[in-house]
């Protein structure tokens, strides 16, 4: 336990290490460059949108020009596409003299010469946003005389509204905050209902290794969730926010989602279920596709840490990767399918708890590559962030509390699987003829390749409550 509480706050420390965001502010010094993109931000309709602004530059170099884009396709859009070939004074003629967003930065306009440095101009002022549709700004700086390079120091402040709880969130981030609180408590709300039923799972002996992977998917997604509430909750005071913890809690969510499908595969195979173990093929093959998640799952963070551009607007899941993504989800769910039917075929009185799991779970199998294919190509890219984020979140909530709802153990359960004393697991597996027990159905059976005459048989308890002494569990699985 101290070890999981110094690895938290490893966590903590390394992603209390932020960066800017809708407040930006850095130094920009390119004299390669005269036109370099700022940020990006959607302001709320209808609400009081408000951009605050300040600059330092040499007085040499003056004058500099503060652009605000849109993204009409005539804009941004277009200033993306044809880059490489339009100059900076073309760049600059997009802006229509009705949008205001020209800012010259120069004397005595919006600059003054700074009073500690002479040679400097320091440049102030607020521009506002009140307008009826939701669209993209994008901040540019440009000093377009000929030969010009930038040289500046910039600091930036974006709000929307009036509201503390949102209000440096960007249109297409709101209520982000506010749906990962929710999601926290529910899983506040599992996390209580796991604790119970795993108490009474172990006084009845029935809490087996399959179980201990639920409850670590979701002590990780709580982890996640909480991770990531703390970092909206200071870019909400400030901001600027935690980007790295938030990153971490993201990561901590795939984790949680590929222990789940390894959970689901084993289940399916009858893993502490219908079997004590699996064969080594078996594990194998749970293993390379375990580590095929782990690496696709890496890849889309990796392609969003190199690839991601903040001048486009793009999805995590729009990468080889992303697409990777779905392919392993259907690998997944057949192979659920095909391991649940041997189960079942093998194991008919497992079949009322068996019919439920991959009729529910087809749907949790599912639900990724729905949720790629609609970030890609169905939702529109100023909701799409805050969409996304709840269905990842729901689609696991969904999985935790089907899973957890059919494996509690309550006498009128009649889909709990785990019927076998987990004790009697460890006598069976730790035999030493014993290569692969089918010990979960109406009668032990342990094979031995090399003597498969020599079985053992004994009949089950009735009820996933009865209970037993420890004495007779050892009498009734003795060897000779």
């Amino acid at each position: 336990m101290d070890t999981f509480f110094k690895f938290i706050g490893l966590i903590i420390i390394f992603g209390t290490q932020s960066t800017v965001s809708k407040h930006v502010s850095g130094t920009i010094n390119e004299k390669q460059q005269n036109f370099v993109f700022l940020s990006r931000f959607v302001f709320q309709p209808n609400e009081y949108g408000e951009l605050v602004f300040n600059f330092h530059y040499p007085l040499s170099e003056c004058c500099y020009q503060f652009l605000i884009f849109n993204d009409d396709v005539t804009q941004w859009p277009f200033i993306r596409k044809h880059e490489d070939t339009l100059t900076c004074l073309e760049k600059q003629g997009l802006l229509d003299g009705s949008f205001r967003n020209t800012v010259n930065l120069s004397q005595p306009t919006n600059c003054k010469i700074n009073s500690d440095n002479e040679q400097e101009l320091f440049c102030f002022g607020q521009h506002t946003f009140e307008h009826s549709d939701e669209r993209w700004w994008y901040l540019t700086i440009a000093n377009c005389k000929a030969n010009g390079i930038l040289n500046l120091h910039y600091n930036i402040n974006m709000t929307n509204g009036h509201r503390l709880i949102d209000r440096h969130f960007s249109a297409d981030e709101r209520h982000i905050l506010e749906t990962n609180v929710v999601f926290l408590g529910l899983y506040c709300v599992i996390l209580f209902s796991l604790c119970r039923f795993k108490s009474v799972m172990h006084q009845r002996r029935l809490l087996h290794a399959s179980y201990q992977v639920f409850c670590w998917s979701c002590y990780i997604q709580t982890l996640s969730i909480f991770l990531q509430a703390v970092a909206l909750i200071e870019y909400a005071t400030n901001g600027i926010g935690l980007p790295n913890l938030e990153m971490i809690g993201e990561i901590l969510s795939s984790c949680s989602s590929i222990t789940f499908v390894l959970l689901l595969i084993l289940v399916a195979k009858g893993y502490t279920v219908t079997r004590a173990r699996l064969r080594p093929v078996t594990s194998l093959k749970i293993c390379i596709l375990m580590t095929c998640y782990c690496i696709t799952y890496s890849s889309l963070y990796v392609y969003r840490e190199i690839k991601f551009d903040p001048r486009d607007v793009i999805s995590k899941y729009a990468s080889v990767a992303g697409y990777g993504l779905i392919i392993l989800q259907f690998i997944g769910m057949l192979w659920m399918y095909y391991a649940g039917f041997f189960t079942i075929k093998k194991n008919a009185n497992k079949i009322n708890f068996y019919l439920i799991f991959l009729a529910v779970f087809t749907f949790w199998f599912l639900a990724v590559p729905i949720t790629v294919w609609m970030s890609n190509s169905l939702i529109a890219k100023l909701k799409r962030t805050k969409i996304i984020n709840g269905v990842e979140h729901a689609t696991l909530l969904y999985g935790h509390f089907i899973f957890l709802s059919l494996t509690r153990p309550s006498a009128d359960n009649t889909y709990f699987p785990f019927y076998l004393k987990s004790n009697k697991v460890d006598i069976v597996t730790t035999h030493k003829n014993a290569t692969e027990c089918d010990i979960f159905s109406s009668v032990i059976i342990c094979d031995n390749p090399m003597t498969k005459d020599d079985n053992i048989s004994m009949p089950l308890p009735s009820s996933p409550l009865e209970d037993e002494s420890p004495e007779a569990i050892v009498e009734s699985t003795a060897v000779e």
